[in-house]
């Protein structure tokens, strides 16, 4: 059966070394100036900002080449702390666990570390005996809202794949699973690394 269409942006599912994913986040805020919408599974990086406690500030990727910091993988509840977690509004908002709109104040959970492994669903032909171990970028098209339960629609943009270093991310190979037709090369969910990591050294600062 051919590969469905399912765009989910990046989603962590190991460490480089083999070991499953730990699960193990780092607490970053969009600040309300920022103007993009951002859904669970997009790549962010550092924007050059923080909040008054100290949280950096991060920003939807808009480089299809990186540097890249990480992907989004949840939200603290609008209404809460995120230095202790209690309520500062008397409720906490939990219709929007995977999706931050537009313009609006929310704290992300970011799998930041530097050997995580994501799957994405590729853009374009992906050839399973070739493209392992090529470079390539990501496609920035914009999040969904998808009523308020959000969608990222990012990819990897597999019209980009090349032995170029300074391409955002590096193709491991395809996805192992049961859902995976290995006869179509259309919308192949593809297992990569940041290849331009924002925590790497030799990396300019933001």
């Amino acid at each position: 059966m051919p590969n469905i269409s399912r765009p989910t942006g990046y989603r962590p599912v190991k460490h480089v070394n083999g070991s499953p994913f730990n699960g193990q986040l780092t607490l970053y805020v969009f600040l309300a100036a920022d103007a993009t919408a951002v859904a669970v599974g997009d790549l962010v990086d550092l924007s050059g900002a923080a909040d008054a406690n100290g949280i950096p500030a991060i920003t939807r990727a808009t480089s299809a080449t990186g540097p890249f910091l990480g992907a989004v993988v949840g939200f603290l509840p609008s209404g809460t702390s995120p230095v202790d977690g209690t309520l500062l509004t008397g409720t906490a908002d939990l219709s929007l666990s995977g999706f931050r709109p537009a313009s609006t104040l929310r704290y992300a959970l970011v799998a930041d570390a530097i050997d995580v492994v994501f799957e994405a669903q590729g853009s374009g032909t992906f050839l399973f005996t070739a493209d392992p171990g090529l470079n390539a970028n990501t496609t920035t098209t914009a999040a969904g809202a998808n009523g308020n339960a959000g969608v990222s629609n990012m990819q990897v943009d597999l019209t980009t794949k090349a032995v170029t270093a300074t391409l955002g991310l590096k193709i491991l190979g395809a996805s192992r699973r049961v859902d995976q037709d290995l006869a179509d090369s259309a919308n192949v969910k593809i297992e990569v690394m940041i290849n331009q990591h924002r925590k790497n050294q030799g990396i300019a600062g933001v």
